[in-house]
């Protein structure tokens, strides 16, 4: 199991305007029943990213940070313990899904000058 990224938050309330992104994870050997920290990501602190596991590699991708939003994303292949970073457009909090081959991403919110819903959808080739 891999986890990278999220928030954490203290008190009774636990949201996106009071968590804390984080930008550090962890991998668990289920055989040795041991946790391992993960190596250094490219990607900044950040809540709620869409992420898939590709059968190979951990994909991360876009997320949010008080009112900075991610149009990056970076790749981590346990294998190596090593990230590589990729760029695609600004979303954040999609519906997402793994094919097999594309991250499929639908909705979530999108931010620059001002904050708008998305009503689209959007496909990620890492290896394209």
């Amino acid at each position: 199991m891999l986890l990278w990224g999220g928030g954490s938050c203290s008190g009774d309330r636990c949201d996106q305007t009071v968590s804390t992104p984080r930008d550090n994870g962890a991998a668990l050997d289920l055989s040795a029943n041991r946790w391992r920290s993960l190596a250094k990501s490219p990607l900044s602190a950040r809540l709620r990213p869409a992420s898939a596991w590709t059968g190979k590699e951990l994909v991360v991708w876009g997320g949010q940070a008080g009112t900075t939003y991610f149009a990056d994303g970076a790749a981590y292949d346990p294998a190596s313990d090593r990230w590589r970073p990729m760029a695609w457009n600004s979303r954040f909090a999609p519906a997402s899904v793994w094919t097999s081959q594309e991250l499929i991403v639908w909705g979530g919110i999108f931010a620059l000058a001002k904050i708008e819903s998305l009503a689209d959808g959007a496909r990620l080739s890492p290896y394209a």
